[in-house]
């Protein structure tokens, strides 16, 4: 008998989906041959675009700032590393998680900042990036101390002196 049907997965946040996952459904009975489903990870055409975009901005800001002629900046392939940390879970908390990403990466000293750099993928899936709980507690802090400016404001006051 044929199958028909749709496979549904569910991933939260943390899930690891990183590498070559291999996935065999169905094959019982002689002759009948699995199906199988192969996950790899790869850069979409939207990951390439940001990636040129953030590429050529910083090529500029490095140009702009350093007396030394800066070469042209890489372009994007499908090789690039794409480490499995924590997703947001709502549509309006990637600035939130972009937040705590540069704020782990500012507690980092410049030789530990260019180790991460150069890390494998599945070394820098295992670090204790900031997951959907961690942002969700930045975000009340941060709610917190922008009621405590706006109360500390002078009435009429847009700013804080």
């Amino acid at each position: 008998p044929a199958l028909e049907g749709y496979l549904h997965f569910e991933l939260d946040s943390e899930a690891r989906t990183s590498g070559e996952h291999v996935l065999r459904f169905g094959g019982d009975g002689p002759g009948a041959s699995p199906i199988a489903l192969v996950m790899k990870r790869r850069m979409s055409v939207f990951q390439r675009q940001v990636a040129a975009f953030l590429r050529g901005y910083l090529h500029r800001e490095w140009q702009g700032a350093s007396a030394v002629a800066v070469g042209a900046p890489e372009r994007p392939f499908d090789g690039a590393r794409l480490p499995d940390v924590p997703q947001q879970e709502t549509s309006n908390d990637c600035g939130y998680f972009m937040l705590e990403y540069i704020l782990c990466a500012l507690q980092l000293t410049p030789q530990a900042l260019r180790q991460l750099a150069k890390a494998s993928v599945e070394d820098t899936s295992a670090l204790p990036w900031p997951s959907q709980e961690d942002v969700t507690r930045r975000k009340e802090k941060l709610l917190n101390c922008l009621g405590l400016l706006f109360s500390a404001a002078a009435p009429g006051k847009t700013d804080v002196e």
